[in-house]
């Protein structure tokens, strides 16, 4: 983006793809000053496999959130092994 982090984006400046879109309010969340949790929710759906990886390693995991709760919702079992606690939800009950 031109202007970095204060680059116009929708009506009146630039479109961004879906990606760009689910990047950019996740980082919203994670530099949030204010907040104490973090509920990502389907936020890393939108990504591939590399950059899901390394959104998890670089921000959620490297430092950004080391004093905040964070809640992930996701259908990528995968991520499951990164967690420190997992609740499987099935047609609407924790397992």
């Amino acid at each position: 983006m031109p202007l970095g982090g204060l680059t116009k984006v929708g009506e009146m400046g630039m479109s961004l793809s879906g990606g760009q879109k689910s990047r950019l309010s996740l980082a919203r969340a994670l530099y949030r000053q204010d907040s104490n949790i973090v509920l990502i929710d389907s936020s890393l759906s939108s990504l591939d496999a590399q950059v899901t990886r390394q959104v998890m390693e670089r921000a959620i995991k490297g430092g950004l959130t080391a004093e905040k709760l964070v809640m992930i919702v996701t259908n990528d079992l995968d991520l499951a092994s990164e967690m420190d606690h997992v609740l499987y939800v099935s047609e609407g009950t924790v397992k």
